[in-house]
């Protein structure tokens, strides 16, 4: 892993339960909130560095 990939995941670590419930807030249903989780991560992960 490189380093801004190892800062996300240290993130994501720290503010998991932040955004879970923001999730909750959103929907009752465990399946929709682990969705919408999978969806705020994806908006949230940087864009991959392509080297030319």
């Amino acid at each position: 892993m490189n380093k801004i990939e190892l800062e996300f995941t240290q993130l994501v670590r720290e503010f998991k339960k932040t955004i879970f419930s923001v999730c909750y807030f959103f929907s009752d249903d465990p399946s929709e909130v682990d969705d919408l989780f999978q969806e705020v991560l994806i908006n949230l992960c940087p864009a991959p560095v392509i080297p030319y």
